[in-house]
């Protein structure tokens, strides 16, 4: 039975219940992590429900309130209330008997619903932190050398801002809701009353959580978190042996009883962001990608779009909820947004334990012209805002079909994709943290190459070269801005970059180039988003929106 993608709460959560075809009594509320860590395990957590449902047991995933897709501000107790609606809805389908799975830092918020919960009937903490006090110390240390603008010296305290905000790698989390995190243990209530389970790492990197290593708790040792979790989307492996652990255990400790009629969930797929702004949920094309389409209330269906495509491997929400707040200021000033799940991601496809992230593949080519069939807007009507990978598709595709592309964080200039099917690694020279010395001598050639002659073997997919990625967009009319911190800056010039701006500013399309002073590539740190979002903001204004006070308002 396909899954079900709904709000909960009136928007306070985006959940997708997952339905199994034979309905029993168990039902499963996947927890997610906070974080970075949500990303990464996204897939990891679509896989497990897929696994339970070939055992007829229903479960939900969801973002917490306050992130994701979620359309209510964070709270202290954000992390039970999302909980609580995802059991709810359960409970709501038919299933009496509720299990609490939660992964990485998901695990705290498990053991939390489970003790607020009375009628709980099991608990699993998967990969679990020692505690939200040292989940929350050890992600401010890695936000502090991986987010533009942490100061790094001993002892500082700038992942908290003036306001209390903590900034973690992926989520700026409000000072009272931070508290909360910190203040998560693991209630030994629910090991009294119910089954549990205690998957942890083989490798001993972390251990069983104080109070749960006794009888009667059943702990097993799991491979493969190591490659899951602390490491980029873009190398993240689902631990698939870890997956039919948990899913095998609730299916015996938990087993469903047959029920006597499906589950009839009416889903809710229009949420109201405030009085101007509103998202439905949608399914775009032949292979059914999951999208967001973010826009102002009662506006037209042929309201000028932003197509909004994520980095790397990663969903629909983007770093930090980059593209949420992207959506939501854009419709703000009357602007329609589609933010979507290409093949591989979030919601999109089936998902295979041992899928690879796809990267600069054909398909995704194909989708994002999936995306523009289904608006079926004119080209002067249209935009795509792109980060890193997101905006290379952009400039492949926009020719003749889009008024404008942004590419964030433009850092690769591949002319050709990876073969349908086939995946196309990361170019070594744009992440110089992992060239060897081959790489190194490689790129010295190139930069001694004279320009016609990297020109030419750029066109042949030789190596990357600028021009040839822009050309087509820019002489098709098509305005290209391309928003570069300094590391990608330096790309840009060592690709031809300023040559290529030259030698083609005389196509109808414009090229500008805004260099950020101090950028992660990523744009986990908050000026960068901001200064990217402004880029935005000013390139979709000018382009849609003729009201004088809306354009002054954004420097237009």
């Amino acid at each position: 039975m396909p899954a079900l993608d709904t709000w909960l709460g009136g928007g306070a959560v985006l959940a997708t219940v997952e339905r199994p075809t034979r309905p029993g009594s168990t039902g499963v509320v996947v927890c997610p992590p906070f974080g970075h860590e949500h990303v990464l395990a996204y897939r990891t957590e679509r896989l497990l429900a897929a696994r339970l449902a070939d055992h007829g047991i229903a479960s939900v995933r969801y973002d917490h309130p306050g992130s994701g897709d979620s359309v209510v501000t964070a709270t202290a107790t954000s992390h039970r209330d999302g909980a609580r609606l995802a059991a709810e809805a359960l409970r709501t389908a038919g299933c009496t008997r509720i299990v609490y799975v939660g992964l990485a830092s998901g695990a705290l918020v498990a053991a939390a619903a489970a003790d607020d919960d009375p009628d709980a009937a099991g608990l699993v903490l998967w990969d679990p932190p020692r505690s939200g006090r040292s989940w929350l110390r050890a992600a401010r240390a890695l936000a502090a050398v991986s987010v533009a603008g942490i100061d790094t010296r001993p002892g500082s305290t700038v992942t908290t801002a003036h306001d209390g905000t903590v900034t973690v790698v992926g989520a700026d989390i409000p000072a009272d809701q931070a508290a909360a995190i910190g203040a998560l243990g693991y209630p030994t209530g629910p090991a009294d009353r119910m089954p549990v389970l205690v998957a942890v790492r083989n490798d001993g990197d972390r251990r069983v959580p104080a109070g749960y290593d006794r009888d009667g708790i059943d702990i097993v040792r799991v491979d493969g978190h190591e490659a899951l979790l602390g490491v980029s989307s873009l190398s993240a492996r689902i631990p698939a042996a870890s997956v039919d652990a948990v899913g095998e255990w609730v299916t015996r400790r938990v087993p469903p009883e047959p029920v006597p009629a499906p589950m009839e969930l009416v889903p809710t797929e229009r949420a109201v962001v405030d009085q101007d702004v509103e998202e439905h949920l949608v399914r775009i094309g032949p292979d059914h990608l999951f999208a967001v389409d973010t826009g102002p209330r009662h506006g037209d269906d042929d309201a000028p779009t932003v197509v909004l495509l994520n980095g790397s491997s990663e969903h629909r929400i983007g770093v930090t909820r980059l593209q949420v707040d992207l959506a939501r200021r854009l419709a703000a000033v009357g602007i329609r947004s589609v933010r979507v799940d290409r093949r591989g991601t979030g919601e999109t496809g089936p998902v295979a334990a041992d899928e690879p992230s796809l990267l600069f593949t054909q398909e995704w080519i194909d989708d994002v012209s999936h995306v523009l069939d289904h608006l079926a807007l004119p080209a002067d009507r249209v935009g795509i805002v792109g980060l890193s990978v997101g905006g290379w598709l952009g400039l492949r595709v926009a020719a003749g079909r889009a008024g404008f592309v942004v590419g964030l964080s433009q850092a690769d200039y591949r002319s050709r994709p990876a073969a349908p099917g086939a995946v196309a690694a990361a170019d070594a020279e744009a992440r110089p943290h992992v060239r060897t010395r081959r790489d190194a001598l490689v790129a010295a050639v190139k930069r001694h190459l004279p320009y016609r002659v990297a020109l030419a073997l750029a066109r042949r997919g030789h190596l990357q070269f600028v021009e040839p990625v822009i050309r087509g967009p820019l002489a098709a009319g098509t305005d290209v801005t391309l928003v570069l911190g300094p590391g990608d800056g330096a790309v840009f010039r060592a690709r031809g970059g300023a040559t290529a701006a030259h030698r083609l500013a005389h196509l109808p399309g414009t090229l500008r180039v805004v260099e950020l002073p101090e950028a992660d590539h990523a744009m986990f740190g908050a000026a960068t988003r901001e200064a990217a979002t402004e880029a935005v903001l000013a390139t979709a204004v000018a382009a849609f929106v003729q009201d004088p006070s809306v354009r002054q308002a954004v420097g237009v």
